[in-house]
């Protein structure tokens, strides 16, 4: 297992909305970038750091669902490849934004957005229409495409060349893409105006079904928004706000993580991908492992 320190940058949150672009013939607009990744000043003011800390980089046999597969680094390293390096299965943190990878997991019956919606539903989140919310670009996504498609443009990752951490050569499926915004539901007393809907979360995921191994890859990254307001003739932002919905997008996270865990993958669907070669998970033709 390789220790990264930091496994994702804000960059990694961008994925759905590269993804979403490169489906739609459209780059994402700035209201995009802002929705996944508050101000720099905002994490740095809440008092946490403006990366994502938490991944970790490895290869298939750093996986702890398919150990005891028989492979292992080679020694002497020369003698053969142990594959791609990739994002490990676990979660990212930063001050305002949480990030779960969760893979090989079996079908979870309903689609990861339905759960996310319980999830939400039971902390008090109700979505967020676009008019209500008034960042212009800004909309829900729902759209699923056939392949597995990759998380952003080839080539922004060295270690992961955009390719989705299951991905092996030849693999057939869909990629599911969506995006939902999500604000606590006003009090019995409370105005339901523009003050209470500054600060709200996006919830961007992915899951990529393959159809050879029959198993499920699923990345759900839940981010804040918040916008800026005047106050003593300069711009600043409602950090008690961003605090709570911080504390909301850990909840979810976790909660996310363990209901998938609920549905592991198959012990076919494991031994199928044991029985893969490390090579299997290297694009053609590509000397980068």
């Amino acid at each position: 297992m390789v220790s990264s320190g930091h496994g994702a940058s804000f960059a990694d949150l961008f994925a759905g909305v590269e993804l979403a672009g490169s489906l739609s013939g459209h780059g994402p607009s700035l209201a995009d970038a802002a929705a996944l990744a508050i101000a720099i000043d905002v994490a740095q003011a809440h008092g946490g750091p403006a990366e994502l800390h938490g991944h970790e980089t490895g290869y298939w046999h750093d996986v702890p669902a398919l150990g005891g597969s028989g492979w292992s680094a080679p020694e002497p390293s020369y003698v053969e490849h142990p594959g791609r390096l990739l994002t490990l299965p676990g979660m990212a943190r930063d001050a305002t934004s949480v990030e779960v990878l969760v893979w090989p997991h079996g079908d979870c019956e309903n689609s990861v957005r339905w759960h996310v919606r319980e999830l939400t539903r039971r902390v008090g989140l109700v979505p967020l229409r676009f008019h209500e919310h008034n960042v212009t670009g800004l909309q829900d996504i729902d759209m699923t495409k056939a392949g597995i498609l990759p998380v952003g443009p080839e080539g922004r990752s060295e270690a992961r060349q955009g390719l989705p951490s299951g991905w092996y050569r030849n693999a057939r499926g869909t990629t599911c893409l969506w995006r939902e915004c999500f604000r606590k539901r006003p009090g019995l007393f409370q105005r339901d105006d523009f003050e209470c809907r500054r600060t709200f979360l996006v919830v961007t995921g992915t899951t990529w079904a393959y159809r050879e191994t029959a198993d499920y890859e699923t990345r759900v990254a839940f981010s804040m928004f918040s916008s800026p307001l005047v106050l003593n003739r300069r711009w600043t932002y409602r950090y008690e706000q961003i605090k709570e919905y911080r504390g909301l997008a850990e909840r979810l996270a976790n909660g996310l993580k363990g209901l998938l865990a609920k549905y592991p993958a198959s012990p076919e669907s494991i031994e199928q991908r044991r029985r893969m070669g490390p090579h299997a998970t290297v694009p053609a033709g590509s000397s980068r492992y």
